[in-house]
């Protein structure tokens, strides 16, 4: 089966294999920070809880930088939970959960814009240049990035 072919079909949309996959990574990286977080917030352990997040946030937002908002935004929330939950008397710990949750959703929104304007501008200059990036995988070998770009630009007239 080739990753790029249509795994799941949801009304009128349909989802590649590589998203699957990408979905599943997410998912674990979200479960996986937020179990570290309650042994963290238990043991009281500070300088894990307010870090740990960043790395789904990261990978969701350099990935799909559009939705990885999204991410950004549930960490946050789970973030909170787990916060409020171990934190409640403590208006100033709460304070910090919320300033943590909201400074969150902000990285993320700064990655996601930096990813889709280095992606944009890649396209752009590939363009101007009369170039292309092609990229060859073989399974069990690896994959193959070859960048041409020609000694002249081309002349638009």
């Amino acid at each position: 089966m080739i990753m790029a072919e249509k795994a799941l079909h949801i009304g009128c949309f349909s989802i590649s294999n590589t998203d699957v996959v990408r979905i599943c990574v997410i998912a674990s990286l979200v479960v996986s920070s937020a179990l570290i977080t309650i042994l963290a917030f238990h043991f009281k352990i500070g300088f894990i809880t307010t870090q740990i997040f960043y790395i789904p946030i990261i990978y969701a937002a350099s990935v799909y930088p559009k939705r990885g908002i999204i991410i950004a935004g549930i960490c946050g929330v789970v973030f909170e939970g787990i916060g409020f939950f171990y934190n409640y008397p403590d208006t100033a710990a709460l304070l910090a959960v919320i300033v943590q949750a909201v400074l969150f959703i902000c990285v993320g929104s700064i990655i996601a814009y930096l990813i889709g304007t280095i992606k944009a501008t890649k396209v752009q200059y590939m363009d101007l240049h009369g170039g292309n990036i092609t990229v060859k995988s073989t399974v069990n070998a690896g994959s193959t990035f070859t960048i041409h770009i020609p000694k002249e630009v081309p002349r638009v007239t």
